[in-house]
C-alpha cells in the first residue's frame, strides 16, 4: 500500500514511489525514515539474517496506509476515537501515579482505577476534544476566517 508514505515493501523487492506532493510536511520525516529502513533491508544482509525485521518493515507501511485512509475518510470518527483513547490513557496514568503515592496505609480494596472517572475522561476526550474541536477548527474557523495560515 502506498497511500501513507509511498512505500511498498515486499519480500522479493522494494519499490519507492515519489509521492511527496500527497504527503503533509510533518509526515515527510516518517516517510524518509521508512524509505531508509526499506533501503537498508534491500541493500544489506538484514533481510536474509533477520526475517522478522523484513516482515515488520513490509507490514508497517500497509498498516499506516490503512490508518491514513481512515483518518482522511472518517474525520469525526477518527477524532473521537483518537482523543477518547488519549484522554482515557492519560487518566489511567494519573490515577496510577496518584494511587502509588497514596497507597501506603490504605485498604487494598480502595486502591485501583476508578472506572467511572475513566469513562468520564473517555467521553470528554471523545466528545469535546475530538468531535467539537474537529468541527470548530476544521469547519467553523475556515468559514469565518478563510482557508490558509498566512498572517497577512
Amino acid at each position: 500500500c502506498t497511500v501513507f508514505c509511498g512505500i511498498r515493501c515486499q519480500s522479493s523487492s522494494l519499490v519507492w514511489r515519489n509521492t511527496s506532493s500527497m504527503i503533509p510536511t510533518h509526515m515527510k520525516t516518517i516517510q524518509n525514515w521508512f524509505k531508509s529502513e526499506c533501503d537498508l533491508v534491500e541493500k544489506s544482509s538484514i533481510r536474509n539474517s533477520n526475517p522478522l525485521h523484513a516482515a515488520f518493515l513490509s507490514s508497517v507501511p500497509e498498516v499506516l496506509g490503512t490508518m491514513s485512509a481512515f483518518y482522511k475518510t472518517k474525520p469525526l470518527t477518527s477524532a473521537f476515537v483518537t482523543c477518547a483513547i488519549k484522554a482515557s490513557a492519560a487518566d489511567v496514568v494519573a490515577q496510577t501515579a496518584e494511587t502509588s503515592l497514596s497507597s501506603e496505609g490504605m485498604d487494598p480494596e480502595q486502591v485501583g482505577i476508578s472506572k467511572r472517572r475513566n469513562l468520564a475522561f473517555f467521553m470528554y476526550g471523545g466528545i469535546y476534544q475530538g468531535l467539537a474541536q474537529e468541527v470548530i477548527f476544521n469547519q467553523i474557523f475556515p468559514a469565518l476566517f478563510g482557508e490558509g495560515s498566512a498572517i497577512s
